[in-house]
């Protein structure tokens, strides 16, 4: 069984290029993971003995019931019923009938035992064994159910499949039965509560009509109509008869003028003036009698007769042409005007009065209106209820109606259509499910492993690193092993493996990098991070400090993964008080190192969650990595993943080579691709990718077996 560190770790031979994906990549990947290829054929080799055994044993039998929705579908009996609203509905509750204990039960005892003893069976099998056999297949296009049984004697499986078709059926009719008697309480329950709301709108209803006297809607409508045209046809005809008085006032004031004018100067003869007196008289007497209005009374009689008398005397003067026999006395008529303005004034005094009670009439009738309006719309309202609730009411009475006939007349939607046989068994040669089992397994293995190359957007090899802008520096093998003891540094415990061969390749060639990019008199400092967590960035920073330490370079190891430090687990401290927390305190990188080699110091820190970033600020502006520059020529320092935290750009432009480790078929390129963009902001800080964890077989090629890895070695557990 391959075993692998926590942070799977892995390690690389930067030289060596994999092969594309081909059938020898696919034989590689099978051949490291044969354990497991060759596990998953024998379990699936021995489900299919498994199969053939049981079937072996068992004899199937099956009844034919039918389908027929007679009382809850409305197409019943229609040519080419093939709904499934239905018919679906009903499979699902029957199986889960079928299965249940209760069901169970009383399926066992329909069985025909005396028929079983007669066949030499004295005992059937548990109610469970008994459920699980029972198979209920539906048949959309044919509206049927087949119920098939597995059992250990043919008599058994056909009694077993003729006792469950009639469980069955008598389940579904008696869960009929159960669902209309549940929906004549629930219909009774509707029944009476609109029976109560009925009896108490009605209440309402006359309640209401007895506080504002409306009988009905329309009556009250009506008598509202009426009233305010009333009020509005009395308040014009008023109106009509100020504006009358009025006009008359300007005329009879016109006359008077006109008259007082002719007795000064003698222009007016005295056959006009008689005329004029007679017009004048003629106009008095049609006002006052369209101011007694249209009902006939005694005075409206006479002025009607003086009218026409008037009428009569004025042809006879248009007839004689003015004759003197009809002349006037003008000073009379002065007179007569005179008074007659009076009681017209009078008139209009008497006029306007009255029309100002009927304006605050009308008012007052517009505002008994607006409230006898609300009174309408809510009595409406009451009746538009008490209507709705009557045809509810109505509606619910005939469906309980219904209801009761159904219940009196339930038979089951299923009826058996044809009985079982004999059980048979239907066993196929167990070779066909040996060959059948064995083909799923290698397929399943082969298709998870093309599936992974083809899908998956990762990355599998330098040249796309490069083509992301991304130059690499190499690979990392994938480490099987795991001491219990601590975690793997390869140089230390398998210091001969293809894995510690990797890092010293690694350390050759950041060596050569570093010593290109480092300014003069200062460490070469390498940020190892990766884009996201678990890909191994701790375990390569550990293994490569360790391999500059073994190569007599001055090193320094930084734990600067503030969240989840993890570089303990490598190096363990006898002293666990000597942190990166001594440096803030003593201002000296000297007080807070770990020995581990002659040249490999490393710098242990404690979890920080709360406040990481603003710790790494303060060791900046602390000039930390300036200070441990004085004294080592290599310094790694271990940081948290790019895409996670703001950590590594707190520190990159204090380093000279920026480490991004990605996992081997693991590591997203869309993730590389934002990662890259992000530390690339950093002209002058070159960025460099590792990738981590390939198969050492996937490099060493045909020469695999000149190699040796981790797990061909014997590890050794000392520091």
């Amino acid at each position: 069984m391959t075993n692998r560190p926590r942070t799977n770790s892995r390690a690389s031979l930067p030289n060596a290029e994999p092969p594309a994906p081909d059938i020898r990549q696919i034989m590689r990947l099978l051949w490291v993971n044969r354990l497991w290829f060759v596990v998953s054929i024998l379990a699936a080799l021995s489900c299919g003995i498994a199969v053939h055994l049981s079937e072996s044993r068992s004899f199937v039998s099956q009844d034919v019931l039918s389908f027929s929705s007679s009382k809850l579908s409305p197409l019943a009996g229609a040519a080419g019923f093939q709904t499934s609203d239905d018919f679906v509905p009903k499979m699902n509750s029957l199986a889960e009938e079928a299965h249940s204990a209760k069901s169970c039960k009383s399926l066992i005892n329909g069985i025909g035992k005396e028929r079983l003893h007669q066949a030499g069976i004295f005992t059937t099998a548990d109610e469970s064994s008994v459920c699980n056999s029972v198979q209920l297949i539906p048949d959309l296009e044919k509206m049927q159910v087949v119920v098939r049984v597995h059992a250990f004697h043919p008599m058994l499986a056909q009694a077993t499949a003729d006792a469950a078709a009639s469980a069955l059926v008598n389940s579904d009719k008696n869960h009929m039965s159960r669902k209309l008697r549940s929906l004549k309480v629930f219909l009774s329950d509707q029944e009476e509560q609109l029976g109560k709301k009925l009896k108490h709108l009605e209440n309402d209803r006359t309640e209401f009509q007895g506080a504002t006297n409306l009988i009905s809607v329309s009556q009250a409508e009506k008598t509202v109509s009426e009233g305010m045209e009333k009020s509005e046809q009395e308040y014009f005809e008023y109106e009509v008869k100020l504006k009358a008085n009025e006009s008359l006032i300007r005329q009879t004031e016109e006359s008077i003028a006109d008259t007082s004018k002719s007795l000064t100067s003698n222009e007016q003869t005295t056959s006009s003036l008689y005329l004029n007196q007679i017009q004048y008289r003629l106009t008095m007497l049609k006002y006052r009698r369209n101011m007694l209005g249209t009902v006939e009374t005694v005075e409206s009689k006479k002025i009607d007769t003086e009218i026409q008398s008037i009428l009569e005397t004025y042809k006879q003067v248009l007839q004689v042409g003015g004759s003197a026999q009809f002349a006037g006395d003008p000073l009379e008529y002065l007179q007569t005007l005179q008074s007659s303005i009076k009681s017209l004034k009078k008139d209009n005094r008497q006029l306007k009065t009255h029309l100002g009670s009927l304006g605050a009439n009308l008012k007052k009738k517009t505002a008994q209106i607006a409230s006898v309006a609300g009174s309408i719309q809510h009595l409406g309202e009451i009746t538009r209820e008490i209507e709705v609730t009557t045809s509810l009411y109505v509606a619910i009475e005939k469906r309980l109606q219904e209801v009761d006939m159904e219940l009196a007349a339930t038979v089951s939607d299923l009826s058996v259509l044809r009985r079982a046989a004999l059980g048979t068994r239907e066993n196929s040669p167990i070779s066909r499910k040996l060959l059948f089992s064995l083909a799923i397994a290698i397929f399943a293995n082969i298709a998870f492993l093309l599936g992974r190359d083809m899908f998956v957007p990762t990355v599998k090899g330098n040249e796309e690193l490069e083509a992301m802008g991304l130059p690499s520096i190499g690979y990392i093998p994938l480490v099987r092993i795991r001491i219990k003891s601590k975690m793997p540094v390869l140089l230390r415990d398998a210091p001969d493996s293809i894995e510690a061969d990797a890092f010293r390749a690694l350390r050759l060639r950041l060596s050569t990098m570093g010593q290109t990019l480092k300014k003069p008199n200062k460490a070469v400092v390498v940020l190892v991070t990766s884009p996201l967590p678990e890909s191994g960035k701790t375990f390569i920073s550990t293994n490569l400090s360790y391999a500059f330490g073994k190569a007599g370079v001055k090193t320094l190891l930084v734990d600067l993964d503030l969240r989840r430090p993890s570089i303990s687990k490598y190096f363990p401290a006898d002293d666990e008080s000597v942190t990166l927390d001594k440096f803030f305190l003593e201002k000296k990188v000297s007080d807070c190192v770990t020995k581990v080699t002659e040249n490999l110091d490393v710098i242990l820190t404690p979890e920080s969650k709360s406040a990481a970033a603003d710790k790494l600020e303060a060791l900046i502006l602390n000039q930390f990595i300036e200070r441990a520059s004085a004294e080592y020529d290599f310094i790694i320092l271990d940081l948290p993943p790019v895409l996670s935290v703001i950590d590594p750009f707190l520190l990159a432009p204090h380093a000279t080579i920026n480490l991004l480790v990605v996992e081997y078929r693991k590591t997203h390129k869309d993730d590389i691709l934002n990662s890259v963009q992000q530390l690339s902001a950093l002209q002058d800080v070159p960025t460099i990718g590792l990738i981590n964890g390939i198969l050492p077989e996937m490099i060493a090629g045909k020469g695999a077996n000149y190699y040796r890895t981790v797990g061909d070695q014997k590890v050794s557990k000392s520091a």
